[in-house]
């Protein structure tokens, strides 16, 4: 018994000594990863973002990680608008498919597209959104020609959608504004009110602030003469540019003779900011606040353009490069206004896009050639900024100095990251 119980010890240690062994011959040699099991799919290697985009008469949505693309809309174009909500978790856009146009809600987080309205082809739609997202005020009408030639808003209205649920406008109700004579929508304000427009004739431009929930007048304004009209972030002010037509002895022709103006929301006491002489172009609200930028020609070289700032509230006006006589125009915000892009020639042969950041200024894209610059679509974040150049898609991150490329198809319409 003693005997058997030492063999079957020694046996055991025999056997634990060669796992030891075969233990310190695998670990001294290279590890080999496991190889994936047959048919399992490829790790994503793309950049974490995903691009909703029109192409080849279809709305479609890529995984920019793995290239997978799926059909949202098929038989459709684009038409526009596209207007995202506030919090950028929806976004209205407009597109034609066979014999009618549509204007539609798409939420990104699901792909789902919601069509809200549809009416005949050729329909022109606007759309604004509540300041809290939850509802979309649309105008609609059939452009249409008068007798002399000029374009007027033929049939149509103003309608509100609220959305709420897990799916936030799968089962949308649309109710009639009330709105007898406007056709279009300009801007859902602070404060509840919103800004509608009418255009029977040219000479009969009207804007109406209204409530939203009956279309009361709170107030009409003469926008005869107005273009580019856009409205602060807080709803105090508003913006536009006047344009007349002077008469130009020397070439014995009229030319636009072309006014920056700032009023109040309901277009009382209009201030003069930049008169005709300094050709004022691309007034853009600042999305916090109200500090307003726009691009005119330098008063010491009308040869340049310069981008000037102007505060409503201390009628202060600065400008973006107040030593350096360059030109610099297009100045877009970033959401929290703390950053913007804009575009520099800082000499006959080079074009820039600069961007603002913390401490100083970052070129993020530079040519020779005219007309080769990328085209700024806007901002992803703070961090982000969107450029299309040459049928791509540039994501830079304009900390990091670094840019993904994406899938643009022939209409960009959403991005966003995974």
């Amino acid at each position: 018994m003693t005997v058997s119980r030492a063999r079957r010890a020694g046996w055991g240690g025999f056997v634990l000594l060669g796992l030891f062994v075969l233990a310190r011959c695998a670990g001294s040699g290279p590890a080999v990863p496991a190889a994936p099991p047959a048919g399992a799919p490829e790790a994503p290697r793309g950049p974490a973002y995903t691009t909703v985009f029109f192409d080849a008469g279809a709305l479609r949505q890529r995984d920019e990680r793995t290239g997978e693309v799926t059909t949202l809309l098929a038989g459709a174009r684009y038409a526009g608008p596209r207007v995202h909500a506030p919090a950028g978790d929806r976004l209205a856009f407009g597109y034609v498919a066979g014999d009618s146009s549509h204007l539609a809600v798409l939420d990104p987080a699901t792909g789902a597209v919601h069509t809200l309205h549809t009416a005949a082809r050729n329909t022109v739609y606007t759309a604004a959104w509540s300041p809290d997202g939850t509802a979309l005020a649309f105008g609609f009408y059939a452009p249409r020609r008068t007798d002399d030639g000029a374009e007027e808003m033929g049939p149509g209205g103003i309608r509100i959608a609220t959305g709420d649920g897990p799916a936030p406008f799968a089962r949308a109700v649309v109710r009639d504004a009330g709105c007898r004579a406007a056709r279009a929508v300009e801007a859902w304000l602070p404060g509840g009110r919103l800004v509608v427009r009418d255009q029977r004739q040219w000479d009969r431009r009207t804007l109406y602030v209204v409530s939203p929930e009956d279309c009361a007048d709170q107030a009409r304004i003469d926008a005869r003469k107005m273009h580019a009209v856009t409205f602060s972030a807080d709803g105090r002010w508003m913006a536009y540019l006047e344009r007349n037509l002077r008469y130009n002895r020397e070439n014995r022709a009229y030319e636009p003779d072309t006014t920056l103006f700032v009023a109040d929301a309901y277009g009382n006491d209009p201030r003069r900011v930049a008169g005709p002489e300094a050709r004022p172009r691309r007034p853009a609200w600042s999305p916090r606040g109200a500090q307003l930028a726009y691009d005119r020609l330098a008063p010491d070289n009308p040869a340049i353009r310069q981008i000037y700032f102007y505060e409503p509230a201390e009628a202060r006006h600065t400008v973006l490069s107040p030593e350096a006589l360059v030109h610099e125009a297009n100045l877009r915000w970033s959401p929290s206004a703390t950053r913007f892009v804009f575009d520099r020639r800082p000499d006959a042969v080079t074009f820039q896009k600069v961007v603002r950041i913390f401490g100083g200024y970052r070129v993020v894209d530079e040519t020779t050639a005219a007309g080769r610059l990328a085209t700024t679509w806007g901002w992803l974040d703070d961090e982000h900024l969107v450029l299309l150049d040459d049928g791509r898609v540039r994501l830079v991150d304009v900390n990091a100095e670094r840019a993904d490329t994406l899938h643009a198809g022939s209409q960009l319409l959403h991005l966003k990251a995974r």
